[in-house]
C-alpha cells in the first residue's frame, strides 16, 4: 500500500486499488473527529476498482491507454485542488461537487473524444445506472457529447470514421446496452428504457440517425 497518496499516481499499477482508501485514511489521521468525504469510498474507490478489474481488459489498447491516463488525471486534479484549497475536504458537498466537476476535464485530457465508438460505449456503461443517469451523470454525459460534436466539426474525417463504426458495430453496441439493462434490472424495472434510448442518452444526439 502506498504510504502517501500524493505520490500514488506515479506507480499507478501498484497503488491503484488503494488510492482512495489511502486518501480517506490520511484524512482521518489529520482530522480524527471528522468524517472523510463520502466520495472517496462511495464513488472513487468503487469505480477505480471496477474500471480496472472489469472494464480495462474489454477495451482496445487505445482505450487502455486512455484509462491509465484518466485515472492519473483524476488524482492530479485532487492534488492540485488540495494544494490551493485544502479546506475543501472538510466540506463533504463542496468536495463531492469539485470531484464530479473534475471528471470531464480528466477524461477529455486523456483523449476520450478520440477513442473508437465501441470503447466509448464500454466506458460509459461501466457506472451503475443510478450514477450514470443521475443529474450529475447526465450533466457529464451532455458535456462530453457537446464537446464530441465540436471535435467532429473540427475533424470531419474522424467524424465520418466514427459514423461508419457506429453503423458497422450497431448490433454489438445495442447488445452491450441490452446486457447493461438486464444486469441492472432492479433499476430499469422502475425506470424502463430500451437499448437504443440508453445509447442516445449516454452518447448524445449525434447517434440518432444511426440507431
Amino acid at each position: 500500500m502506498c504510504g502517501n497518496p500524493k505520490f500514488c499516481f506515479f506507480s499507478i499499477f501498484f497503488c491503484l486499488f488503494h488510492i482512495y482508501i489511502n486518501r480517506r485514511v490520511e484524512y482521518i489521521n489529520r482530522y480524527p473527529n471528522r468524517n472523510a468525504p463520502d466520495y472517496y469510498l462511495s464513488y472513487g474507490d468503487v469505480y477505480i476498482r471496477r474500471f480496472t478489474n472489469e472494464t480495462r481488459d474489454r477495451l482496445t489498447s487505445d482505450g487502455q491507454v486512455w484509462l491509465d491516463r484518466a485515472l492519473q488525471n483524476l488524482q492530479l486534479a485532487i492534488e492540485n485542488e488540495l494544494s490551493v484549497n485544502p479546506e475543501i475536504e472538510l466540506n463533504n458537498t463542496a468536495f463531492h461537487n469539485f470531484a464530479f466537476d473534475s471528471h470531464v476535464p480528466a477524461y477529455e485530457a486523456a483523449g476520450v473524444l478520440q477513442l473508437g465508438v465501441l470503447d466509448k460505449v464500454k466506458i460509459l456503461l461501466t457506472p451503475n445506472p443510478a450514477d450514470l443517469l443521475s443529474e450529475a451523470g447526465i450533466r457529464q454525459a451532455t458535456q462530453i457529447a457537446e464537446d464530441q460534436i465540436g471535435y467532429y466539426l473540427n475533424h470531419p474525417i474522424f467524424a465520418s470514421q466514427q459514423a461508419r463504426e457506429l453503423i458497422a458495430r450497431r448490433t454489438a453496441i445495442l447488445v452491450l446496452a441490452a446486457e447493461y439493462i438486464a444486469r441492472h434490472s432492479g433499476f430499469f424495472g422502475a425506470n424502463p428504457t430500451t437499448p437504443s434510448e440508453l445509447i442516445r442518452r449516454v452518447l448524445g444526439p449525434w447517434v440518432n440517425e444511426y440507431l
